[in-house]
């Protein structure tokens, strides 16, 4: 088995494009539409890669031209906001009907 840091030298010698050619190949044989997940999902199966996200995350980095993408997107983001306020609605909403019970 090839280790995964020997890999990860081989992508670095990889073109932008050739990367970019990868990532959109793993998207379509595998229908997944986020990138990582694609490349995680096709990845898995292949029996001589011992950590995958590490190998997705240097195939990534060289298609994308730097490794911001793993911040997330603006709608990840988003949605974790709309999250937090709806948990924070949810806890006021709690303790105002433990009140109105408590008081009973």
């Amino acid at each position: 088995m090839e280790k995964i840091e020997e890999k990860q030298k081989k992508i670095k010698d990889w073109s932008k494009k050739s990367a970019e050619k990868s990532v959109k190949s793993m998207k379509a044989k595998t229908g997944e539409k986020d990138p990582f997940k694609a490349c995680k999902k096709r990845l898995t199966r292949e029996e001589d890669i011992d950590d995958p996200s590490a190998l997705c995350a240097s195939i990534l980095d060289k298609a994308k031209g730097s490794t911001d993408w793993r911040k997330g997107s603006d709608d990840d983001k988003k949605d974790k906001d709309k999250d937090k306020d709806k948990d924070k609605k949810n806890e006021s909403f709690n303790r105002s009907l433990d009140e109105i019970f408590n008081s009973i």
